[in-house]
């Protein structure tokens, strides 16, 4: 899923939710893998592993034959994101994902 309109999901029942910079964005198997620099700001690990803390690596479904203009536009190279999402089948899913504002009011009452 590929989103990047305004929250309109209720952040309690995401188990994940990270601020990260993009390091790479690689498309394996249709779906688009994002790894983490290890500058990142994780508000709720879920089911992460330490490890995945450490450096979240985590995927887009159906990101091969997504328009994910955020990601793809060198004006938002070294730009924040904010990533929500669940772990499913051994891989943490994206559920939402948006392009770090901090003059966004929505998106920090749903950090709080």
């Amino acid at each position: 899923m590929c989103t990047t309109n305004t929250i309109g999901i209720c952040h309690f029942f995401i188990p994940a939710v990270a601020k990260i910079k993009v390091q790479e964005n690689v498309i394996v198997d249709g779906m688009t893998r994002i790894t983490a620099q290890k500058k990142k700001k994780v508000y709720k690990a879920g089911s992460w592993s330490r490890g995945e803390r450490r450096q979240p690596i985590v995927y887009l479904e159906e990101g091969g034959d997504c328009d994910c203009r955020p990601l793809d536009d060198p004006h938002n190279e070294g730009s924040s994101f904010m990533v929500m999402g669940k772990h499913r089948n051994g891989k943490n899913i994206v559920e939402y994902f948006q392009l770090y504002d901090k003059k966004n009011k929505e998106l920090k009452k749903a950090l709080r």
